[in-house]
């Protein structure tokens, strides 16, 4: 493991809903948009776009509040942060698209296919659900009074344990360190705005407006959604394929790097546009 998770790639800001947000773009052919989880940046996709951007014009993002994106005083919606995504998308001219978010990211994404399902090619979801359970608020603010309590490190080191599995956890202590660096670099008055979207995020009422394939990854020792919300999210997406992944935590970007990419390679593939060097290349 090494610390490219944490380090920026190349890129501009973009002025979209009244602020700035930092965009990075890699490849060409049929549009792919990487929506990063609460507390990380777009360099979270960092083998993700090394991966599709032989075949894909690739876009990701630092979210509202997050790292070289503006930080607006909060608290953020839901329905802000998608916002400011769609403008991502007005401002890079893209039409049509696939969608790939990760825990906050993949509420975000769904948000933006059911309001614009006839633009959404495919939806990729990873560690996220179609409405944030009490139980997962419930530990959010755990977050917060361990921050209040004991400070800014004990409250990084303590979602570092949630966020991760404890296998990954003893395989890679040094990634964990760097993970609390990083986490004490960021702007806590902004993850707190940013943190707030996920206060009573229920989208099941409109998700069934997503016409499109849906590609669920989840981890089974998920210590933010507990992985049994797949079978919700899949009730209310029967499209949806769902792929559990043994024994891994929240973030499987990171945990699985592997299989993510793998499946996201397989799946975009057979439900998005071609990519291009296929016979079948739009």
């Amino acid at each position: 493991m090494n610390n490219s998770y944490f380090t920026p790639l190349p890129g501009r800001l973009v002025e979209t809903n009244g602020t700035e947000m930092f965009v990075t773009e890699a490849g060409r052919g049929p549009a792919v948009l990487l929506i990063h989880g609460l507390g990380w940046s777009h360099a979270l996709w960092h083998r993700v776009i090394a991966k599709l951007s032989g075949s894909y014009r690739v876009i990701a993002a630092d979210t509202r509040g997050h790292a070289s994106s503006a930080k607006p005083a909060g608290p953020y919606t839901m329905e802000q942060l998608t916002d400011d995504w769609a403008g991502i998308l007005e401002a890079c001219k893209v039409d049509r698209l696939a969608i790939v978010g990760v825990s906050q990211g993949g509420m975000i994404a769904m948000t933006l296919a059911s309001r614009e399902p006839d633009r959404v090619a495919a939806l990729g979801l990873l560690g996220t659900a179609s409405h944030f359970p009490e139980a997962a608020w419930a530990r959010m603010q755990e977050r917060g009074n361990v921050l209040r309590e004991m400070g800014p490190r004990a409250a990084a080191e303590h979602t570092s344990r949630s966020v991760f599995s404890a296998k990954f956890a003893l395989q890679h202590p040094a990634f964990l360190a760097d993970f609390v660096e990083n986490r004490l670099s960021a702007s806590a008055p902004a993850l707190g705005a940013a943190t707030a979207s996920l206060q009573g995020f229920d989208i099941r009422d409109r998700v069934s407006k997503v016409r499109c394939p849906v590609l669920i990854m989840h981890g089974t020792a998920d210590g933010v959604i507990a992985h049994d919300s797949t079978a919700e999210t899949s009730s209310v997406l029967p499209q949806a394929q769902t792929v559990l992944v043994e024994d891994a935590g929240h973030i499987l970007p990171v945990e699985s790097a592997n299989l993510v990419e793998t499946h996201l390679s397989r799946f975009l593939h057979a439900n998005h546009c071609k990519p291009i060097g296929t016979a079948e290349a739009l």
